[in-house]
């Protein structure tokens, strides 16, 4: 099997479509984002659930208290489990009060 063919436009083509900007402006990926936890909220609605511990946590989120430390602790991303348990452990809580996102390994 082949490989895929690739496309290449030339930098006269790319300056007559688009006078103003050069070809590294206009094919530049965006930057990539991670997520994290908003630790100010992730405390404040634990609190307003009566949650104080990782391992109370842990059994409302059905996740072990590991996972939710490496979360905490900026050593793992939150995943999509782990964001959809959150927001079933804390009924109330909005998705942008507790995860933000930031510069791809910035945690």
């Amino acid at each position: 099997m082949s490989a895929p063919a690739t496309v290449t436009v030339p930098e006269s083509r790319v300056a007559q479509i688009y006078p103003r900007k050069k070809a590294a402006e206009i094919y530049r990926k965006p930057p990539r984002l991670t997520l994290r936890l908003r630790a100010e909220g992730w405390r404040e609605h634990c609190a307003a659930n009566g949650i104080t511990s990782d391992v109370l946590l842990s059994a409302a989120m059905g996740l072990t208290a590991t996972t939710i430390w490496r979360v905490r602790a900026g050593e793992a991303a939150p995943s999509a489990q782990f964001i959809a348990a959150t927001l079933r452990a804390l009924p109330g809580a909005r998705f942008e009060e507790l995860f933000e996102s930031v510069p791809g390994g910035q945690q």
